[in-house]
């Protein structure tokens, strides 16, 4: 079988947290402290790359090189700060702008965007379209 990082698709899986079913992958992040495994929200309302929790930067070693304001799905303006920050995405490296604000790590239309996704039970497959 191979690796995670080596496979053309991603493998998650659907859970239920708080009453709401939620879709999971695991991403390689790889950060100047060192790679990161992370649980990631598979998000379609979010057209970014990458959202990481507050304090991630800091704690994996990655230096900020900017801001910018995000609308939330409120509609509400939020300043956060932004960094460049390299993932294992389907099989190959790549180099997106991770946005630091919030309580988790979200995946957004940025990276998604050429997948197809499948749902079924509680299984979720990502793969290149």
């Amino acid at each position: 079988m191979a690796s995670a990082s080596a496979r053309a698709e991603l493998i998650g899986t659907i859970q239920t947290i708080q009453g709401e079913e939620i879709p999971l992958i695991e991403l390689e992040l790889i950060a100047p402290a060192g790679v990161v495994l992370e649980n990631v929200v598979v998000d379609t309302g979010f057209g970014g790359a990458l959202r990481v929790p507050s304090g991630f930067f800091r704690k994996y070693g990655l230096t900020p090189r900017g801001t910018t304001v995000v609308t939330l799905a409120d509609g509400t303006p939020k300043l956060c700060p932004m960094a460049s920050l390299t993932l294992q995405w389907m099989g190959q490296h790549r180099r997106v702008a991770a946005l630091e604000f919030g309580p988790e790590t979200l995946v957004g239309m940025e990276l998604l965007n050429h997948s197809r996704i499948e749902l079924g039970g509680v299984m979720l497959k990502l793969s290149r379209l």
